[in-house]
Protein backbone atom coordinates (compact mmCIF):
# COMPACT_ATOMS: atom_id res chain seq x y z
CA UNK A 1 0.00 0.00 0.00
CA UNK A 2 1.18 3.59 -0.62
CA UNK A 3 1.86 6.21 1.56
CA UNK A 4 -0.83 8.84 1.77
CA UNK A 5 1.82 11.65 1.52
CA UNK A 6 5.72 11.86 1.12
CA UNK A 7 7.94 14.77 1.87
CA UNK A 8 8.38 17.25 -1.15
CA UNK A 9 12.32 16.04 -0.62
CA UNK A 10 11.45 12.76 -1.31
CA UNK A 11 8.78 14.31 -4.03
CA UNK A 12 11.80 16.01 -5.70
CA UNK A 13 14.49 12.67 -5.25
CA UNK A 14 11.77 10.34 -7.16
CA UNK A 15 11.97 13.17 -9.76
CA UNK A 16 15.21 13.48 -9.77
CA UNK A 17 16.57 10.43 -12.20
CA UNK A 18 16.11 11.48 -15.72
CA UNK A 19 14.42 8.66 -16.80
CA UNK A 20 12.34 9.25 -14.26
CA UNK A 21 11.19 12.80 -14.77
CA UNK A 22 10.67 11.66 -18.64
CA UNK A 23 7.74 9.56 -17.43
CA UNK A 24 6.40 12.21 -14.83
CA UNK A 25 5.94 14.26 -18.01
CA UNK A 26 4.80 12.04 -20.11
CA UNK A 27 2.15 10.79 -17.93
CA UNK A 28 1.05 13.99 -16.75
CA UNK A 29 0.36 15.09 -20.83
CA UNK A 30 -2.59 12.53 -20.97
CA UNK A 31 -4.47 14.24 -18.07
CA UNK A 32 -6.06 12.13 -15.56
CA UNK A 33 -6.95 9.10 -18.41
CA UNK A 34 -3.26 8.17 -17.96
CA UNK A 35 -1.15 6.25 -19.98
CA UNK A 36 -0.69 2.22 -20.14
CA UNK A 37 3.08 1.12 -19.37
CA UNK A 38 3.47 -0.77 -22.53
CA UNK A 39 2.87 2.75 -24.56
CA UNK A 40 4.97 4.53 -21.56
CA UNK A 41 8.09 1.83 -22.43
CA UNK A 42 7.36 2.68 -26.05
CA UNK A 43 7.50 5.99 -26.17
CA UNK A 44 10.77 5.96 -23.80
CA UNK A 45 12.46 3.01 -25.81
CA UNK A 46 13.32 1.68 -22.49
CA UNK A 47 12.41 -1.93 -21.27
CA UNK A 48 9.64 -2.88 -19.14
CA UNK A 49 11.59 -4.70 -16.81
CA UNK A 50 13.34 -1.38 -15.87
CA UNK A 51 10.23 0.81 -16.68
CA UNK A 52 8.80 -0.90 -13.69
CA UNK A 53 11.04 0.13 -10.86
CA UNK A 54 10.51 4.10 -11.98
CA UNK A 55 7.11 3.74 -12.02
CA UNK A 56 7.00 1.99 -8.77
CA UNK A 57 9.67 4.65 -7.57
CA UNK A 58 6.84 7.35 -8.68
CA UNK A 59 3.98 5.99 -6.89
CA UNK A 60 5.56 5.31 -4.01
CA UNK A 61 6.71 9.18 -4.27
CA UNK A 62 2.81 10.03 -4.45
CA UNK A 63 3.25 11.29 -7.99
CA UNK A 64 1.59 8.38 -9.80
CA UNK A 65 -1.47 6.26 -9.14
CA UNK A 66 -2.25 2.96 -11.32
CA UNK A 67 -5.18 0.70 -12.00
CA UNK A 68 -5.52 -1.99 -13.58
CA UNK A 69 -7.35 -2.26 -16.98
CA UNK A 70 -8.28 -5.65 -18.43
CA UNK A 71 -4.57 -7.07 -18.84
CA UNK A 72 -3.08 -3.59 -19.08
CA UNK A 73 -1.83 -1.51 -16.40
CA UNK A 74 -2.83 2.56 -16.44
CA UNK A 75 -0.64 4.99 -14.68
CA UNK A 76 -1.71 8.45 -14.16
CA UNK A 77 -0.58 11.51 -12.11
CA UNK A 78 -1.95 11.71 -8.87
CA UNK A 79 -3.55 15.10 -9.23
CA UNK A 80 -4.32 16.54 -5.12
CA UNK A 81 -0.30 15.58 -4.56
CA UNK A 82 1.04 17.10 -7.74
CA UNK A 83 -0.85 20.05 -6.58
CA UNK A 84 0.34 20.02 -3.38
CA UNK A 85 4.12 19.77 -4.77
CA UNK A 86 3.31 23.00 -6.98
CA UNK A 87 2.33 25.00 -4.04
CA UNK A 88 4.84 24.38 -2.06
CA UNK A 89 7.00 25.58 -4.68
CA UNK A 90 4.87 28.74 -5.05
CA UNK A 91 4.28 29.32 -0.97
CA UNK A 92 6.95 31.40 -0.31
CA UNK A 93 7.47 33.17 -4.21
CA UNK A 94 7.31 36.89 -3.71
CA UNK A 95 6.89 37.30 -0.15
CA UNK A 96 3.89 34.15 -0.32
CA UNK A 97 2.57 36.32 -3.24
CA UNK A 98 3.36 34.06 -5.91
CA UNK A 99 0.79 35.83 -8.40
CA UNK A 100 3.21 39.14 -8.09
CA UNK A 101 5.72 37.61 -10.62
CA UNK A 102 3.21 35.11 -12.73
CA UNK A 103 4.66 31.92 -11.40
CA UNK A 104 1.23 31.08 -10.14
CA UNK A 105 -0.60 31.71 -13.66
CA UNK A 106 2.25 30.26 -15.46
CA UNK A 107 1.49 26.87 -13.85
CA UNK A 108 -2.49 27.04 -13.62
CA UNK A 109 -2.53 28.07 -17.36
CA UNK A 110 -0.32 25.60 -19.16
CA UNK A 111 3.13 27.20 -18.74
CA UNK A 112 5.69 24.89 -20.20
CA UNK A 113 9.23 25.00 -18.53
CA UNK A 114 12.24 24.64 -21.16
CA UNK A 115 12.93 20.88 -22.45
Amino acid sequence: MMPAHQSPAQQFAALGNPLRLEVFRFVIRAGREGRPAGEIAQHLDVAPSTLSGHLSALQRAGLLTSRRDRQRMIYAVDPGHVRDLVEFLLHDCCQGQPELCGLASAACDGGRPPD
